[in-house]
């Protein structure tokens, strides 16, 4: 019985976008080509693609490289292939059948890459594989975006902040505890992800990365932040939240954040003293944290939008906190307040105040100055009075007194003006119609 011949694939028609590789004399042109994924493939017989799976187990997508330079090759049969038309094959280094890693000979400009593992179970010398392409890419010269995320990647290695990346670096969701050293002299054009990682740590030289983007670690197991931290420049967000944060670095404050900062569900117990330095382009989120008091400076904060503190233990304001300015929202709530400060006359508001959920037994009497632009919610306090001035206050929308203790209402009440519903139930009034006549209101709800 004859053997069957193997096939070989010598007639293999290059595909057209390699054409522009070489001149009329056969002399390599010096121009980048823009190669897709899918005309990578194009021009490869069947059986060859099924065999190297070109999503897995690595994804390369508008990988631009340089004339003489190929980017992620699979199998011998593919490296065979590509030497038909180029004589630097730069990479091919085969840990196994599963597994290639990049053996660079200089430096690579590339517009995207994506490594992925196809199952990252597929070996117990998992981490030793990814320690391996790791190493690597520090040769790289990324364009664009790097992403490496949802691998099981456990550690770094050294010289991984040699890589130079124009956009985005994906490292979220991994396992990683800790960063080298080094990570501070990586340089990335856009947005660091390291969010949901096991992270408890951050190295010292962290601070020294700047970053046009966001920067997101929440979701790990931060306990603390380096002193260095508080020299960073953040274009974006600044995402902190669900760690274990007790306290912040007394340089903190000296951030510039261009948009949300979100520090909600950590375990402060305080705020660093110049933590009102801060700029913050968008929302400051410290709910869900420990807190029992504010830095003296905290009213000095800038906030592009809105500020949330609800969900702490405050039991006092700071005598300046009447200063603060808030475009958006301020929350207060779910709080121990048990008085205001009397500067908190001075609060500007754009949106809704929220006040209740707390201990609150009295108000200043200068609180009708507050201007509120929305909501006042003081619901679900131990409000036994109101201010003799209370009905001079101005609230754009709703104003929420109820489920409190108020036995009667000053008589300047009457000229309280509501731009929404007013909400007096469940107290212990005992309320005449003539009240409320010069009262304007859109609706009086007294259940």
């Amino acid at each position: 019985m004859p053997k069957n011949k193997k096939k070989t694939y010598n007639k293999i028609k290059i595909p057209s976008f390699m054409n522009i590789i070489k001149d009329n004399n056969n002399k390599q042109k010096k121009q980048n080509v823009l190669i897709k994924r899918n005309d990578l493939i194009k021009g490869l017989p069947n059986e060859i693609i099924k065999m190297c799976h070109f999503n897995n187990p690595f994804v390369s997508y508008q990988c631009k490289i340089n004339f003489d330079e190929i980017l992620i090759c699979n199998k011998e049969q593919i490296k065979k292939w590509f030497n038909s038309f180029t004589n630097n094959f730069i990479i091919d280094y085969k840990i196994n059948t599963n597994f290639t890693v990049f053996n660079l000979k200089k430096k690579i400009n590339i517009t995207y890459l994506t490594i992925k593992i196809k199952n990252n179970n597929i070996d117990s010398n998992i981490d030793k594989y990814w320690d391996n392409i790791l190493n690597t890419l520090g040769n790289f010269n990324i364009t664009n975006d790097l992403i490496l995320n949802y691998n099981n990647i456990k550690i770094l290695p050294v010289n991984f902040s040699n890589i130079i990346i124009g956009g985005n670096l994906l490292l979220n969701n991994n396992l990683l505890t800790t960063l080298p050293d080094t990570f501070g002299n990586i340089t990335i054009g856009g947005s660091l992800l390291l969010n949901n990682n096991l992270l408890t740590t951050l190295p010292d030289t962290f601070g020294n990365i700047t970053f046009n983007g966001n920067l997101l670690l929440n979701n790990n197991l931060l306990t603390t932040l380096p002193d260095t931290f508080g020299n960073i420049t953040i274009g974006g967000n600044l995402l902190l939240n669900n760690n274990l944060l007790g306290t912040l670095p007394d340089t903190f404050g000296n951030i510039t954040i261009g948009n949300n900062l979100w520090l909600y569900e950590n375990q402060l117990t305080t705020l660093p003293k110049k933590f009102g330095n801060i700029k913050i382009g968008g929302d400051l989120l410290l709910n869900n944290n420990l807190l029992t008091t504010l830095p003296d400076t905290f009213s000095n904060i800038v906030v592009g939008d809105s500020i949330f503190l609800d969900y702490n233990q405050l039991n006092i304001l700071p005598n300046t906190f009447g200063n603060i300015k808030v475009n958006g929202t301020l929350c207060l709530d779910y709080n121990q307040l048990v008085t205001l400060p009397n500067s908190f006359n001075n609060i500007k508001v754009g949106g809704n105040l929220y006040l209740n959920d707390n201990l609150l037994n009295k108000l200043p009497d200068t609180l009708c100055n507050i201007k509120v632009g929305s909501s006042l919610t003081l619901y679900r306090n131990q409000l036994r009075t109101l201010p003799d001035t209370f009905g001079n206050i101005i609230v754009g929308n709703n104003l929420w007194l109820n489920y409190n203790q108020l036995e009667s209402l000053p008589t300047s009440f009457c000229n309280i003006t509501v731009g929404g519903n007013l909400y007096l139930g469940h107290n212990l009034l005992n309320i005449m119609t003539d009240t409320f006549c010069n009262t304007f209101i859109i609706n009086l709800v007294l259940l």
